[in-house]
């Protein structure tokens, strides 16, 4: 990890004053729909009028899983702007731009923890436990 992609997080946690991701996607307007996406997919970004909608696989709407798609979904919307991707488990090849979202996700789950727990994660198995980080 870089020291922009750590700053960039950093100003998005002080600007929206959390780093939960659904909570900052509310605030910047953007959509989070749940809907059957079948087994593999977990997440896409979808553009209707030119504005964002993270659709999310209805499967993990009430597991830990969901923060990671979420913030997975989000960092496709604030870097990749008008990119469209979808999050799939299946998947033999992670484009950059799949590894870049991953990395912010990551980014932001770290200082959401931090936020939760007034504490780093010891370990990235505990943020992988706490948030549903599927194995890289």
């Amino acid at each position: 990890m870089d020291l922009d992609k750590l700053s960039i997080v950093e100003f998005i946690g002080k600007r929206y004053g959390t780093f939960n991701p659904f909570v900052i996607a509310d605030k910047l307007n953007i959509a989070i729909e749940w809907c059957d996406l079948g087994n593999n997919l977990m997440g896409k970004v979808a553009y209707i009028g030119g504005h964002p909608i993270v659709l999310l696989n209805e499967s993990f709407e009430d597991r830990s899983s969901q923060y990671f798609y979420c913030a997975h979904e989000l960092a496709h919307v604030i870097w990749q702007e008008g990119l469209t991707g979808a999050y799939n488990l299946n998947s033999q090849f992670k484009s950059k731009f799949e590894y870049q979202a991953t990395q912010y996700a990551i980014l932001i789950l770290i200082n959401l923890y931090r936020e939760d727990h007034d504490r780093l994660p010891s370990t990235y198995r505990e943020l992988e436990t706490e948030y549903g980080i599927p194995e890289q």
